[in-house]
């Protein structure tokens, strides 16, 4: 959270640097998710360049008209990345967040002026193709998608898309931990009636063969 290496997302994050004019973005956010989360902005340059495919700006500038980062406060080494969810505090915990990042997220495009929340595309940048370690859900105008857009589109992971993997990733941990369902009991072996077994057919109630 300091200045070398520089950090935007950790530094918002612990309120080292406070943006301009995103205070009364990060309002647009519920109480408790303002207790969890920033709302960040990009560059203003970056916002402005949205539009352009000059090849100095494309793959630097916004990748939409409306492109705002989604961080969280908590900057345990756990949540530096969707790569990393999951691994220390639990699966449960992974799919949690993910599902209050993108309520938090939603719930700012339904308050915002500009934003639809029908609208909204939410993308992660898993480590590897990520430009900053820090957890960042970009949260996107889909009206308004600039060239940036389709140009980072092999490194745009769709939050519902991490959001099945870990879900699907806690149902098998949760039924690899389940107890085993108890042995059923054997069958009773089955008695056949005496009149039935096959070296009594072809016998009279008396035990007599037929005809005797």
């Amino acid at each position: 959270t300091g200045d070398k290496p520089f950090n935007i997302f950790a530094r918002c994050a612990v309120g080292a640097t406070v943006q301009p004019g995103m205070d009364e973005e990060n309002a647009m956010l519920d109480d408790d998710d303002r207790s969890r989360f920033v709302m960040c902005s990009n560059r203003p340059e970056a916002d402005a360049q949205w539009e352009s495919g000059e090849e100095e700006w494309v793959g630097e500038a916004s990748m939409s008209k409306r492109h705002r980062f989604l961080t969280t406060k908590d900057l345990r080494w756990e949540w530096f990345n969707v790569l990393t969810f999951g691994l220390d505090g639990g699966l449960a915990d992974a799919v949690e967040l993910i599902e209050r990042l993108r309520a938090a997220a939603l719930g700012y495009a339904r308050r915002s002026d500009g934003w639809s929340e029908d609208e909204v595309e939410l993308r992660f940048h898993v480590y590897g193709h990520a430009s900053v370690p820090s957890l960042h859900l970009h949260v996107l105008d889909r009206r308004h998608l600039g060239p940036t857009h389709a140009a980072l589109a092999f490194k745009n992971l769709a939050l519902d898309d991490a959001l099945a993997v870990l879900r699907e990733e806690l149902q098998a941990e949760t039924q690899a931990e389940a107890p085993a369902e108890p042995a059923a009991p054997p069958k009773p072996a089955t008695t056949v009636p005496i009149k039935d077994r096959p070296f009594m057919r072809g016998t009279t109630s008396s035990g007599l063969a037929s005809g005797a």
